[in-house]
């Protein structure tokens, strides 16, 4: 990141009450981005006086239930005043409505606490590559279960996809705009991880996210 002449080093704020678990992300973060400045707070209002204290951070890692945060609130609070940074919530409470509900007020990831350094470490990279990321994991098998969870506004659309419609009659029956339509079916695309327009229903169908026989060829 530039300004005028000066190179701005990237900003990531690792924001935990847990020192071991903070120091761990903080240092392993350093090491994956060793051109970004990573600064750590153990409270929400910690973090936010840091973020405002110089450049707008590019990534935020944060942890759900510690001092300051609340919840849904606090990240649609945070995604306002921070439009361009990527929101990524690291939680012991691995339930997911709860990450849909973050996604839906403007995070961009929700992780587990119980993944292993490196699947945490996968899921920022896709959120910095421009992906909805949603990672938990089954501690009691030792498994890791990957699953995309939409917001209530991208179910519409791809519900409505499945039924064959194009994207301007999407937009008519939702009340959106053709650009935002294709948006979301932009972000669905790369969610589902799926090449063509077309492919959307049947994976949905596949992943459970559409009852059976919703999904249209």
């Amino acid at each position: 990141m530039k300004n005028g002449n000066l190179e701005v080093a990237e900003r990531i704020i690792v924001a935990d009450d847990h020192p071991m678990f903070r120091d761990a992300l903080a240092q392993s973060l350093r090491l994956q981005y060793p051109s970004a400045e990573v600064l750590e707070a153990d409270n929400l209002p910690d973090a936010l006086s840091i973020a405002r204290s110089g450049p707008q951070p590019n990534l935020f890692m944060l942890d759900l239930v510690f001092p300051g945060m609340d919840g849904p609130s606090s990240i649609s609070a945070m995604r306002q005043e921070f439009p361009a940074a990527s929101l990524v919530v690291v939680t012991m409470l691995e339930d997911p409505k709860v990450a849909d509900q973050l996604l839906e007020a403007g995070a961009d990831g929700f992780l587990g606490k119980g993944l292993s350094s490196t699947s945490i470490m996968e899921g920022i990279a896709a959120v910095r590559s421009g992906d909805y990321v949603v990672k938990l994991a089954a501690a009691a098998k030792g498994t890791v279960t990957e699953m995309p969870i939409l917001t209530p506004r991208q179910y519409d659309v791809l519900r409505l996809l499945s039924e064959n419609r194009p994207n301007k009659m999407i937009a008519r029956d939702l009340g959106l705009s053709h650009f935002t339509v294709r948006n979301h079916v932009s972000i669905l695309m790369r969610s589902l991880r799926v090449q063509r327009r077309n492919q959307l229903g049947p994976r949905a169908q596949a992943l459970g996210l559409l009852p059976s026989g919703e999904a249209e060829g």
